[in-house]
């Protein structure tokens, strides 16, 4: 998810130039996450967080593939951009809260400070690592071939809390 928005915003970069077009999506890309993040995260706590989590990763990978399918078949309108950019932090902020709920119910009571050092670890690597992917898929790639992958890995997410027990 790092490396699509960060390619989302070389795609705008490349596509306006504009330095508002970039704010703006930055913003629509994490403020929903920052401003409605702990009222979601109330919500999660009263209800079944294993369907939060295979909710949000749906409907962040139906977001993706309305862009797959409309930049198969024409340039992504930047407003359309925006608003999956808003649609997939709203998803993000019911994911989180969810699997941070869960994690210690899936993890021994010894080993969940060495799991939560090791998911810190992985955060912070791909906060670095992200750009540097994206740059490169998106110089090789078109944008709908990154989003895809992005789709296929939310589905196969979705999959995966389907099957475990939580």
């Amino acid at each position: 998810s790092a490396i699509l928005q960060m390619a989302i915003i070389f795609y705008l970069t490349e596509k306006t130039g504009s330095a508002m077009v970039l704010s703006m999506a930055s913003l629509l890309g994490f403020l929903p996450y920052a401003v409605f993040g702990p009222a979601i995260g109330v919500l999660v706590d009263r209800h079944d967080r294993k369907k939060i989590m295979i909710g949000a990763d749906l409907i962040i990978a139906a977001a993706g593939s309305v862009l797959t399918i409309v930049a198969f078949y024409m340039e992504l309108p930047v407003w359309m951009v925006m608003i999956v950019l808003f649609i997939r932090s709203i998803g993000t902020a019911f994911h989180t809260p969810a699997l941070n709920a869960v994690t210690p119910l899936l993890v021994p009571e010894e080993q969940l400070t060495k799991c939560a050092g090791y998911s810190q670890s992985l955060q912070s690597i791909s906060y670095i690592v992200s750009p540097a992917v994206a740059a490169l898929l998106y110089s090789v790639w078109e944008l709908n071939a990154i989003i895809a992958i992005d789709v296929l890995g939310a589905v196969i997410a979705s999959i995966t809390v389907a099957i475990v027990r939580i």
